[in-house]
């Protein structure tokens, strides 16, 4: 029961998982996952985040713990976004995984893999497309946070992350686009 949509064009994270978004909810799922293709799951990491979603109606979005594939440490427990210096951390970043507590607040979950109640769509809108890559669910996560609603990540829940293999390819682009996205990120959502 697979779906494959093929994209004409490279629409970037934003404007690819939009593709997917949108089929989703037309076809009336309550339920959303974007899951990036460099990730290693574990057999039920979703069920702990649906979970998350069903029991908090507070909670706007949800993520496993990322681990990252080559060192086996914590990449990111979500992060928190500084937004007067438009500078974002990582939670727990090389940690170990048995350390962290079962819920962690967080301004943002990472993009690699997201979950969220369709309806967040209607409160938000799509993931904004005008990034390509990168800043693009961190601002997703902090208008939703702006809202009232917790971003949470789940500390005994996780999945691999390999991170930035696609991207990595190309010499410079990662650090330009995270450079000029960061700006941009600060432009659309800091008090003038």
């Amino acid at each position: 029961e697979i779906v494959l949509i093929r994209n004409a064009k490279n629409l970037g994270y934003a404007g690819g998982n939009n593709v997917g978004l949108k089929y989703a909810v037309e076809h009336d799922c309550d339920f959303l996952c974007v899951l990036n293709n460099d990730t290693i799951i574990e057999e039920d990491f979703l069920t702990p985040c649906i979970n998350e979603l069903i029991e908090h109606s507070d909670t706007g979005f949800v993520g496993p713990t990322l681990i990252d594939y080559k060192t086996g440490l914590v990449q990111s427990t979500g992060g928190d976004i500084l937004i007067k210096m438009a500078k974002v951390t990582q939670k727990n970043r090389d940690a170990h995984y048995g350390t962290l507590q079962d819920r962690i607040e967080c301004d943002y979950v990472g993009g690699a893999c997201i979950v969220f109640k369709a309806e967040q769509l209607k409160r938000l809108g799509y993931i904004p497309e005008c990034y390509f890559l990168f800043f693009e669910e961190t601002e997703w996560c902090y208008k939703s946070k702006k809202r009232g609603y917790r971003n949470i990540c789940l500390g005994k829940v996780c999945i691999k992350h390999k991170g930035s293999v696609s991207i990595n390819k190309t010499d410079g682009l990662n650090g330009y686009l995270m450079n000029r996205n960061r700006i941009a990120f600060a432009r659309r959502n800091c008090d003038k």
